[in-house]
């Protein structure tokens, strides 16, 4: 678990995903930002790799209502394009984006973990 949360935390400064301003007090939270909790997720995968996430208590903070789809892909439109690329003699490839949501910048609040 060492390891996995080790490189969980290497990613989130490879990705400047926190700014760190210094020591602040819980009761004075700076104008203009909300106060929310992270914690550590471990996870095992399928293959035996052991994970480590750190996320957000999302729950506190407001649901911004332009923003609540995740799209996921539906097992019947992958077997189309599966099917598809077999009738066209094609190799499909699959692929994951790892940490991709470290990207996600946020542009209507202002957090403080």
């Amino acid at each position: 678990w060492r390891d996995a949360n080790i490189l969980e935390h290497k990613k989130l400064a490879e990705y400047k995903v926190f700014e760190d301003r210094g020591e602040f007090d819980l009761k004075k939270v700076p104008e203009g930002y909300q106060l929310i909790r992270v914690h550590t997720v471990f996870d095992v995968k399928h293959d035996g790799r052991h994970r480590a996430r750190v996320v957000a208590d999302g729950h506190l903070t407001d649901v911004p209502l332009e923003s609540v789809y995740s799209g996921v892909v539906l097992l019947r439109s992958l077997r189309t394009c599966i099917f598809l690329a077999e009738l066209n003699d094609m190799v499909p490839y699959a692929t994951d984006i790892s940490s991709a949501y470290f990207k996600a910048y946020t542009t209507k609040k202002k957090v403080c973990v």
